[in-house]
């Protein structure tokens, strides 16, 4: 560990960038910021956040949608019979039910996807693509394939 930033204080405990921490076993020993799984957990979020950012402008530059939206339409070509219900694509995508539904909205003023109402079910409305939406995924695809 390094001593600039790990010190041990008299009642012996170990300080860190992330607090104080008792050498007594209590806590586990060393700083646990220093723990490798933790570097490398940083180190995943670092690299997913870069890639969203080169993958998110590459987007909009070469086809005119956010990532976001990529990802709707991504899941909902991958779904059986292109379609998904507002609940499962809020789950896929990590979404509440109305941030799902303000997403949807903006897609569907584009004209990628449309509502369809559920035959078996009167209160679950399907998510579905329309021939735009499935010929913008197909473009999107192309760009994060070549980019």
């Amino acid at each position: 560990m390094d001593s600039d930033t790990v010190d041990t204080t008299e009642e012996g405990e170990t300080t860190c960038p992330g607090g104080v921490y008792p050498l007594d076993g209590a806590h586990g020993g060393p700083c646990p910021v220093d723990d490798d799984r933790i570097t490398l957990m940083g180190l995943l979020v670092e690299a997913h956040a870069h890639l969203t950012r080169i993958l998110g402008a590459e987007l909009e530059r070469h086809c005119g949608i956010p990532l976001s939206w990529f990802d709707v339409l991504i899941r909902l070509a991958r779904s059986p019979d292109e379609h998904l219900t507002m609940t499962q694509l809020a789950g896929e995508v990590s979404l509440t039910s109305g941030g799902i539904t303000r997403l949807v909205d903006r897609i569907a003023e584009a004209g990628l996807v449309e509502r369809q109402n559920c035959p078996s079910d009167r209160r679950s409305v399907y998510v579905a693509l329309t021939d735009l939406g499935k010929a913008k995924m197909e473009d999107a695809v192309e760009v994060h394939r070549d980019g």
